[in-house]
């Protein structure tokens, strides 16, 4: 869980690089609240449904959504999702 969280800020961290870059639109952060969002998709069965606000990328680190595909998806837009 802790690498989780240790990635979801390193992710954070990122995302504001890329948005004082020019590349991002819009940039809500989420630091210091990682455990907030690792912390229940942990408690979570992997078949069990969970809706996520969109700044909150530990959830989708904690299941397994790869750093790449969640750089993509703020790069390019929704189609990168399944």
């Amino acid at each position: 869980m802790y690498e989780s969280m240790i990635q979801a800020r390193a992710v954070e961290y990122r995302k504001m690089t890329l948005q004082r870059q020019g590349l991002l639109h819009v940039c809500e952060e989420c630091i210091g609240e990682e455990a907030a969002h690792v912390a229940p998709v942990t408690a979570l069965e992997h078949s069990d449904w969970f809706q996520t606000d969109r700044r909150q990328f530990g959830t989708y680190i904690k299941r397994g959504r790869s750093l790449e595909d969640i750089f993509l998806f703020w790069l390019r837009g929704y189609e990168v999702w399944d």
